[in-house]
């Protein structure tokens, strides 16, 4: 039994599925870790996510990317979008020219927040919300 664990501890498939678990994982810890920090990082969550999926994307197993992607994209919409749209939109460092010209991760192009539809409409949808309750208007 020591044998076979030794050579399934020394094998290079080990030891390749143990760098891939941990350039999986880390894009995802420091996700966790961005949100677990103190002061206000909501509107960090927004591109924090983009970001993680980035990372991802550019470890080239496509199949597993996917998985991933999907799993993110199911919690997404547990999340309150609207309200991390309105606090993305908020973030000035998001309007930062040299920040929009810069890559993004994953090979996907930065856009400007005008023109970026989903934050548009999470926005907007943020705004109803508050449109409807009144006292949150006198605020």
């Amino acid at each position: 039994m020591g044998r076979k664990i030794k050579e399934w501890v020394t094998s290079d498939y080990f030891w390749d599925s143990v760098r891939l678990i941990l350039k999986i994982t880390k894009p995802i810890f420091q996700m966790i870790k961005l949100c677990d920090k103190d002061g206000a990082v909501i509107g960090e969550v927004y591109e924090g996510l983009e970001d993680m999926l980035g990372k991802i994307k550019d470890l080239e197993e496509q199949n597993l990317f996917l998985d991933i992607q999907r799993i993110v994209n199911a919690r997404r919409k547990k999340m309150n979008v609207p309200l991390h749209a309105l606090a993305y939109a908020f973030t000035p460092h998001y309007y930062d020219s040299k920040y929009i010209a810069s890559p993004a991760l994953g090979g996907r192009k930065r856009s400007r927040l005008v023109d970026d539809v989903v934050v548009i409409e999470g926005v907007m949808k943020a705004l109803e919300i508050i449109a409807q309750d009144d006292d949150l208007l006198t605020i």
